[in-house]
């Protein structure tokens, strides 16, 4: 499969100003072991968003961690549309999945107008507990716009050191993208947001990086992408 069935747009335009690490420990609520203590970051953004120190998965900062299909809340060894929980598809054609959640075209399936994944199928949720969720398309945007962003390798990974104007800072690893039983682009990195595609129900919102670029872009629904949670100051809810 190629970048370009893959991608679906480049449907933002990126606005670049892009966070020392000084992070806070947290210990999520829940009655389940899941809930363990997850460290944070405060950038000072306008939000209040708190960003976790590692992705969804990981034990390091420089570990890409765990792959989920968007709106699913566990790995899997294949990621195709065959298997994917939230629609049917033919994994011989990229453009097969009619979703059968998170739809707005009738064409599909049923219209249930969802364009944020609920709380059951937000693997950050589900993984670490009530405190975190994934980001949004519009909590990506505010990091980008409101951080500088280099190009860095730790510990003999590469990706993007995202420094904010108090100084604290977070590092997202390139960790490619896997899709059926393929780990691909590895020098690249894919995002999961929690945000549907306005323009396709067959696909989600999603940050693309390499070296040179940063953008918002659209990706099939099934593809393994990486997740960094989020969490939101109480103070500021």
């Amino acid at each position: 499969m190629t970048k370009l069935k893959l991608l679906f747009s480049v449907s933002c335009l990126i606005l670049l100003s892009s966070c020392k690490v000084i992070s806070k420990g947290t210990m999520c609520e829940g009655n389940s072991p899941k809930f363990t203590k997850h460290e944070y970051v405060d950038l000072g953004l306008p939000s209040g968003i708190l960003w976790a120190t590692m992705n969804l998965g990981s034990f390091s900062l420089e570990e890409g961690g765990d792959f989920f299909s968007w709106g699913e809340v566990s790995t899997k060894k294949i990621y195709g549309l065959s298997n994917y929980k939230l629609g049917k598809g033919n994994d011989d054609d990229d453009e097969s999945l009619t979703p059968t959640k998170y739809n707005d075209n009738p064409k599909y399936s049923v219209v249930d107008s969802l364009y944020t994944l609920s709380m059951e199928d937000d693997a950050a949720f589900v993984e670490w507990g009530p405190e975190w969720r994934m980001p949004t398309y519009a909590d990506f945007l505010e990091l980008i716009e409101n951080c500088k962003w280099k190009w860095k390798k730790i510990n003999g990974k590469y990706g993007y050191k995202v420094k904010a104007k108090n100084g604290n800072w977070i590092f997202l690893p390139a960790a490619g993208l896997r899709y059926n039983d393929q780990h691909d682009y590895r020098d690249e990195s894919f995002y999961w947001t929690s945000t549907l595609y306005e323009k396709n129900s067959r696909a989600a919102r999603l940050l693309y990086f390499d070296s040179k670029m940063r953008e918002m872009m659209a990706a099939n629904r099934c593809s393994g992408c990486t997740i960094r949670p989020v969490r939101v100051d109480k103070a500021k809810r």
